[in-house]
């Protein structure tokens, strides 16, 4: 007796978010969809799929179901979508205050394509998430004004490592 992949579907949509990437890291010919082959995004469903089957069990004696198809399925059915994936991560990423630069790397980590990435940071503008940074990290025009320039070395680098460009940094961090 197969189980179907049918079966399957309650486990692949009790995953988390987080592994809906891309259906192009779903592919499992990833070269066909232009991913290069041993990213360790390409099996990321697939390897939370077999997660689920060990948590859960499976009966023994049965042969395990094709995850493969099931991942598949997944995106047929539309729980997996690009576009959709990127959106919801940019606007959580900007809502904590992350720049352009946060962002891209973040999705580009997910396996995220590149043209699905340029359309996302559209969403995003670099100035209200550097200053809602500055804000919740008490930079700049928000914390104590000291005139030490190490200081704002250090104010800089942490808008850098937020992912904002250094003009639009500079310009938060000098603002009265």
């Amino acid at each position: 007796c197969h189980p179907s992949p049918l079966k399957m579907e309650p486990f692949a949509a009790a995953c988390d978010l987080r592994v809906m990437a891309p259906a192009a890291t779903l592919a499992l010919p990833e070269t066909g969809v232009g991913i290069v082959p041993g990213w360790s995004g390409t099996q990321r469903l697939v390897r939370l799929l077999r997660q689920k089957i060990r948590q859960r069990g499976w009966q023994e004696g049965l042969d395990a179901p094709d995850i493969a198809a099931v991942a598949d399925r997944m995106v047929e059915l539309g729980y997996v979508n690009d576009a959709a994936f990127a959106g919801a991560r940019t606007r959580g990423l900007v809502q904590r205050g992350m720049g352009a630069g946060r962002v891209k790397a973040t999705l580009a980590a997910y396996g995220v394509d590149g043209d699905v990435v340029a359309e996302a940071l559209h969403e995003v503008d670099d100035w209200a998430a550097a200053v809602d940074f500055a804000r919740r990290k008490r930079l700049g025009p928000f914390g104590e004004r000291k005139d030490d320039p190490k200081a704002r070395m250090k104010q800089l680098a942490a808008m850098a490592r937020a992912g904002h460009a250094y003009d639009v940094a500079k310009r938060v961090v000098d603002a009265e």
